[in-house]
């Protein structure tokens, strides 16, 4: 990715390993850091170096099917009794009826 005056530059590799360019008004480079210093060009070298500081730790995401709520509490639910952080109810929104609560004006 190379910011230009007016545009933006991305070259991109498909799955023969061609390159093609595309250019563009405005892209979003949605990565994380460690990776967006590497590849997109003219990031001044004082905030590529603090980017390159920035340690990054990996975590595990897995889909689990249960046949019936776990609980009906909250939407994302946070514990320290389990090996593991975090849990979110994927089916929440629409089992409690929470939907109408937005339409009623509750913000989230």
């Amino acid at each position: 990715m190379e910011p230009r005056e007016r545009d933006v530059a991305v070259t991109y590799l498909d799955r023969e390993g061609k390159a093609h360019l595309v250019e563009a008004r405005v892209a979003i480079m949605a990565c994380p850091k460690l990776v967006a210093r590497r590849i997109v060009k003219g990031i001044p070298k004082d905030q590529a170096a603090a980017m390159g500081e920035l340690t990054y730790g990996s975590y595990v995401v897995a889909n689990a099917l249960c046949a019936e709520p776990i609980v009906e509490a909250s939407y994302d639910t946070w514990t320290n009794e389990a090996p593991f952080t975090d849990f979110i109810v994927a089916d929440w929104v629409t089992r409690t009826g929470a939907r109408g609560a937005r339409r009623r004006g509750t913000r989230c």
